[in-house]
């Protein structure tokens, strides 16, 4: 699946902009996932597998 992420939020103060926010905007406009990236998030990259 597809994957949207967001990273270097301004403002990145969770209390100023929760992060429910930043991933309901995304949403409006993206129909496959959407992470919301904090410090040391990791995703992985590449091919998916197929079992």
């Amino acid at each position: 699946m597809p994957t949207l992420a967001l990273t270097h939020l301004v403002p990145g103060a969770t209390h100023l902009v929760p992060d429910a926010t930043w991933y309901a905007k995304a949403s409006r406009g993206y129909s496959g996932r959407v992470v919301v990236g904090r410090d040391l998030t990791r995703l992985p990259v590449g091919a998916a597998r197929r079992d």
